[in-house]
């Protein structure tokens, strides 16, 4: 390349931001020194603090665990005590007058108030009030729970007190009678000799000791009176101590809303936590003062440094001043002087560059010479090509400048090599170049604009005229890797959508007889997912269902000739689970008609089979219980056809009387013809109801303790079957709540079923078809069932609904509604119906909810507690 046509300005690079004065680069190598000390000096620093810290925390912990001690020594005589006067005999033997003598004694002695309450929380004795004055219900639910449960004392969370109105805790103690808890024993405690305890505990000045119950309000804190008493500990704080003991580190704390280290340990004994907090104040003081010595020591040592480079600096930057004016002779092409300084190494460089011009001038008259050649050797490859020597670019073909979006050769020559490559992927291309030396390897090109593309580099190392030169050969890879995104992505949707449908693919090379399954299939047989599957049709077969396997082999053998596979079989899976697989497959034969692979694709489709099942047993029932409700109907029908032959019986039976006690001479003949009548009237009535008893295939409501949620889906997801219109939609909304009622679960599913099936026809014709089935619990003894939908809405004469054979349907018969207001009456219930808000109509009925104690009944019934 001819350097001698460029000007001077050319081959020196202009001053930018990286270029600084020498003085700048001895000044930081001065900091180079002085920053190792500066860095030692602080980690000692923060190593010392990070001691003190870890040496308070730990205090503060050992504090805590002396006041939880503390406390629990205190709680557990109280607990001895009140364990000591539940054996009392008085109370074995129901004496509660001599009960309230020896209570009234320990009130007096000790000063500490006894409170005795049955198991429904009134309270029998209170030494408190006077003998025989009222007393007043004091209902501690979590506590009693907890002894009921444990059946071993508890020590209750802060409370007010029923007599007193001030905050208070108790010592819940069980009193037993035989095996069963017969009363609940209470000493009530004010908070006053959990503080006492604390302010006793030895403490540093400024922490501050804090005991909280379970829930997290404070008992008592030191340095605090009752103001402080029964209020919560902030909630961050409180959600990071709940559970556990040990260190929190800094916390926020309030008040008064500064930062302190928080170390806690909580009671086994009665759930409270006490916490010890360590004014951060305290803690970061060694710190601030190691801080500032030695920020001041880093200002010395750092004006220290700058003077010494500002000296240094002066007697280096003549010399290397007049060794770049050399230098820029040596750009132009002129002859080098040799220079003579006070710096030897400077000197040294003078003499190179004098024998470099030397040499230069040889190279640039041979290079001119095969530079030609070489351009149209670069031109004709479609990779890109460079040739760079001392790490500028000293040639590049037209490949390569167009690749890279320069408008021309001149836009490349001169850049340094790197300068095609972003910043971010430098690094790595010059590791791998030197790894991969004369081996392709990727990396990332840049344009002008700024926009990334992905190329494959190979870096070759050569020597021209005893010049050391780097070939680089550029190709651009964007098509190729588009090309390798696109597979991947085809693949990963490959995936995803067999593993989101649950549809596992095997692929059979029926050449090599070996085959190749995906991951979602061995997950559908129970395989590893890492494993290759069924290798064989035998150990595919091996895991079919036994009393499929000869079905399945027909179909199999059948389609090998039509070459399509269609079956439906069971498999049992290495766990011993026996799973429904819907199999599909599809057979590719070569030109003479042979079979060169088969494929296919498996379904577990077990969910739906046993949905089929339940929804055809939940149809049964439910007809069933509609026969059982249309009977209802009918029997109101039939009392009164029975009332005319029964009340006509009577009468013949009153004449039939009248005439035996009178005096005429046929009165005997009267009185038997009336007899035969009023037999006849009840052979009438006899016959009517051996017809209503034929219509009964089950016996009396069969009432059950019942979840509302399945109940109600159940009935539901029957009421839907074949209701395919996509613009149906069907909301469920049980709340946060799942409530349990006594019902007769079939009947009550009727009612559901016959609501969702009128609602389903009501909104025919409405776009879009909305129907909400919602429960919510009224009360404690009742919990109500709605169907709303957006159809039509009532009729005028709405109460015409619940009659029967009244309807608005074109073929309805009219005995729906009427049969479930008959269900819910029966179940002491009431159904009713209201407009929707925005249009259509809300059914609504009640049932009765189970109570808690009939629930827990239950529950232990069908889940019995050994021992």
């Amino acid at each position: 390349m001819n350097r001698q046509t460029r000007p001077a300005s050319a081959e020196i690079p202009p001053r930018g931001s990286r270029d600084r004065a020498l003085s700048w680069h001895l000044a930081l190598l001065c900091l180079a020194l002085i920053l190792p000390v500066l860095i030692l000096a602080a980690v000692l620093a923060w190593s010392y603090v990070g001691s003190e810290q870890r040496r308070m925390t730990q205090e503060g912990l050992r504090a805590a665990h002396d006041v939880v001690a503390a406390s629990d020594r205190k709680l557990a005589g109280l607990i001895a005590a009140t364990e000591i006067l539940s054996l009392s005999r008085a109370l074995q033997e129901d004496d509660l007058d001599a009960f309230d003598r020896q209570a009234r004694d320990v009130f007096r002695r000790l000063g500490i108030n006894v409170v005795l309450r049955d198991l429904n929380s009134r309270q029998v004795v209170n030494t408190r009030l006077p003998h025989g004055a009222p007393l007043p219900t004091n209902v501690d639910a979590e506590t009693d729970r907890l002894v009921l449960e444990t059946r071993r004392p508890a020590v209750s969370n802060l409370l007010i007190g029923g007599v007193t109105r001030k905050p208070l805790f108790i010592v819940n103690v069980p009193v037993f009678k035989g095996n069963d808890i017969a009363y609940f024993l209470n000493l009530s405690l004010e908070p006053e000799s959990i503080r006492e305890l604390v302010m006793g505990m030895d403490r540093p000045a400024g922490w501050t000791i804090v005991v909280a119950d379970r829930r997290g309000s404070i008992i008592a804190q030191s340095g605090k009176g009752d103001e402080v008493v029964g209020t919560p500990l902030p909630r961050p704080l409180w959600d990071d101590i709940r559970g556990g003991d040990g260190i929190l580190g800094e916390r926020v704390v309030a008040p008064p809303d500064e930062k302190a280290l928080v170390a806690f340990d909580r009671s086994d004994l009665s759930g409270w936590v006490a916490l010890v907090m360590l004014p951060s104040a305290h803690t970061t003081a060694p710190l601030r003062h190691s801080l500032m010595g030695l920020s001041t020591l880093a200002a010395g040592m750092l004006v220290l440094a700058a003077v010494l480079a500002l000296v240094f600096s002066r007697r280096i930057e003549r010399p290397v001043g007049r060794l770049a004016l050399e230098a820029e002779r040596l750009g132009q092409g002129e002859a080098v002087r040799l220079l003579e300084t006070v710096v030897r190494e400077v000197n040294m460089l003078s003499a190179t560059l004098s024998e470099a011009a030397a040499k230069r001038h040889r190279a640039e008259t041979a290079l001119r010479e095969s530079e030609e050649r070489y351009r149209a050797l670069a031109s004709a490859t479609r990779e890109g090509v460079a040739i760079h020597s001392r790490w500028r670019v000293i040639e590049a073909n037209t490949a390569f400048w167009t690749m890279f979006g320069y408008a021309s050769r001149d836009d490349v020559v001169g850049h340094r090599p790197l300068h095609f490559i972003p910043s971010f992927a430098r690094q790595a291309a010059i590791a791998d170049a030197r790894k991969e030396m004369d081996e392709p390897f990727q990396s990332v090109g840049q344009r002008p604009d700024g926009s990334i593309f992905p190329i494959e580099l190979c870096t070759r190392f050569i020597v021209y005229q005893g010049q050391p030169m780097w070939v680089e050969v550029v190709r651009d890879l964007t098509v190729q890797k588009a090309t390798e995104a696109a597979l991947r992505d085809g693949e990963a949707r490959l995936q995803l959508a067999q593993a989101a449908g649950g549809v596992g693919t095997w692929d059979w090379d029926a050449l090599r007889g070996v085959a190749t399954c995906s991951e979602s299939y061995c997950r559908l047989y129970g395989l590893d997912p890492q494993s290759q599957g069924h290798q064989s049709p035998e150990a595919w077969l091996a895991q079919v269902h036994p009393d499929d396997r000869e079905r399945v082999m027909e179909l199999r053998q059948a389609a090998m000739a039509s070459g399509r596979l269609e079956s439906e079989y069971r498999i049992v899976r290495p766990d011993g689970s026996v799973r429904w697989i819907v199999d599909r497959g599809l057979a590719m034969y070569d030109s003479t008609g042979r079979l060169i692979r088969f494929l296919g694709a498996n379904v577990d489709v077990t969910e739906a089979r046993l949905a089929e099942e339940r929804l055809r047993e939940l149809q049964s029932q439910l007809l069933h219980a509609s026969r059982l409700s249309a009977m209802g109907e009918m029997t109101a029908a039939l009392a009164h056809e029975l009332n005319q032959p029964l009340g006509a019986a009577a009468n013949f039976l009153n004449a039939a009387r009248i005439a035996l006690t009178g005096d005429e001479p046929d009165s005997r003949e009267r009185a038997l013809a009336r007899l035969d009548r009023a037999t006849q009237q009840t052979l009438r009535a006899g016959a009517i109801l051996r017809r209503l008893r034929s219509f009964v295939a089950h016996g009396d409501i069969d009432r059950r303790i019942v979840r509302t949620r399945p109940l109600v889906e159940d009935a539901v997801a029957l009421a839907l079957v074949g209701a395919r219109d996509p613009e149906l939609r069907t909301r469920l909304d049980f709340g946060s709540e799942d409530p349990a009622i006594l019902v007769d679960a079939i009947q009550i599913q009727q009612v559901v079923f016959n609501l969702v099936k009128n609602a389903i026809e009501a909104t025919e014709g409405h776009h879009p078809r909305e129907i909400t089935v919602a429960t919510r619990v009224t009360s404690d003894d009742e919990v109500e069932i709605s169907v709303a939908d957006n159809g039509p809405g009532l009729p005028d004469d709405g109460g015409m609904l619940f009659r029967p054979f009244a309807t608005t349907k074109a073929e309805g018969l009219g005995i729906g509604l009427s049969i479930c207001r008959a269900i819910v009456d029966a179940h002491g219930g009431r159904l009713w119906a209201e407009e929707r808000p925005g249009g259509g109509a809300v059914f609504l009925f009640t049932v009765p909810a189970a109570r808690k104690k009939e629930v827990t009944d239950d529950e232990r019934s069908h889940h019995p507690r050994g021992g």
